[in-house]
């Protein structure tokens, strides 16, 4: 089962989104619909591309969000947490733009100078999100 479709059984089982938390009772922000555990901490990608290979997680690109003040790239999984947190995407617009696609595979390599850049507002907040 791909991403896209995972996420779409998992909204089935968490009708509710939440926000800033995996799971919790029956609302689920994105990740947390398809599973991944809170337990992961640092390892969010490791388990995404195991369970999801359909999806180029490591990519690195910014926040498609018009009016984001947070440019920084980030890992494309960084991105759905922050597209479902803070800009509050619903889980079904974040999977549409997730979307397998070629445009994905063009993204900002990894490795730049700038897509390791980061503010300590963002490391802040990502060292809480896990």
């Amino acid at each position: 089962m791909g991403f896209n479709e995972a996420v779409r059984e998992g909204i089935r089982r968490y009708p509710r989104q939440a926000f800033g938390e995996f799971q919790h009772g029956d609302a689920a922000c994105l990740l947390g619909t398809v599973g991944v555990p809170e337990q992961t901490q640092g390892r969010i990608v490791d388990y995404l591309s195991q369970h999801f290979a359909d999806i180029p997680w490591m990519l690195v690109m910014a926040c498609p969000h018009q009016d984001c003040l947070s440019r920084v790239p980030r890992y494309l999984f960084g991105v759905c947490a922050h597209l479902n947190d803070h800009h509050h995407w619903t889980r079904e617009a974040i999977v549409e733009w997730v979307d397998p696609r070629p445009e994905l595979h063009l993204a900002m390599p990894r490795g730049t100078a700038s897509s390791v850049e980061r503010t300590e507002r963002e490391e802040s907040y990502d060292a809480q999100r896990v």
